[in-house]
């Protein structure tokens, strides 16, 4: 993860969405030990994943197997990134990235011990594109462009953090951890009412530029991931505040 700041422009070419686990399966041979996740991503989607690659799911290999066991993830929707290009990993391709959130503060072969899936609060269509100012239903992806860099994934710096305030829906109180207490924007009409005390997802480093034109503040802010309002991402388990999305 980094401080330095992507603009609302760069953020748009990251699809971060709403996958559900269809299948959930161990990976035999692998160095490290991960699990294949069979994924459906909305019609869109996998009527294009049919037609270009004659699959019908999304296939994703994640890390997650010290802290998760494969029914805790069988049926579970879950924040992937949709548009890396396909990748050859072991014997199949990987169509996206389950992604999970660990503790950036340790060694980094270590790191994946402490990877915790996240999902949204609630229950959203597959294929949901997550953002900073989600409307009030989903948008659902219609075409993946498979176009996405590494670098510009490892540019958007999201941590985790617990909600101590939400007396103001649009300006949420979140203690981050080693990162602080920061307010944390939000283009919600309402907080849903069990919000306090909740772990959220947020980006910690949008251009300040950015930050006036969508949400008409200046200073540093966080700026909460949502698939639609009042819908925010939570890891599966409670971790430590300030683990970063990975």
């Amino acid at each position: 993860m980094t401080d330095a700041p992507i603009t609302l422009d760069q953020l748009s070419h990251i699809f971060y969405a709403i996958g559900t686990g269809l299948s959930v399966e161990e990976r035999a041979g692998m160095r490290i030990p991960a699990y294949l996740f069979g994924l459906d991503v909305g019609a869109p989607l996998l009527d294009e994943q049919q037609t270009q690659n004659n699959k019908a799911v999304y296939y994703s290999s994640a890390q997650l197997t010290t802290q998760h066991r494969i029914e805790e993830l069988t049926g579970q929707q879950l924040l992937i990134v949709a548009n890396f290009p396909r990748k050859q990993i072991g014997k199949m391709k990987s169509d996206a990235l389950v992604t999970g959130v660990q503790n950036p503060r340790i060694p980094y072969e270590q790191r994946y011990q402490t990877t915790v899936a996240v999902g949204p609060s609630e229950a959203v269509a597959p294929g949901a594109l997550v953002s900073i100012t989600p409307g009030n239903h989903e948008t659902v992806i219609q075409s993946n462009p498979r176009n996405l860099e590494w670098s510009l994934f490892t540019a958007a710096k999201v941590c985790v953090g617990t909600v101590i305030d939400a007396s103001n829906p649009a300006c949420l109180l979140v203690d981050y951890g080693p990162e602080g207490i920061i307010e944390t924007l939000t283009n919600w009409p309402a907080a849903p009412d069990s919000l306090l005390r909740k772990q959220v997802l947020a980006l910690m480093n949008l251009h300040h530029d950015d930050v006036f034109d969508c949400f008409g503040r200046k200073g540093r802010y966080g700026v909460i991931l949502s698939p639609r309002k009042g819908v925010y991402l939570t890891p599966l388990k409670p971790v430590e505040n300030g683990y970063g999305l990975a």
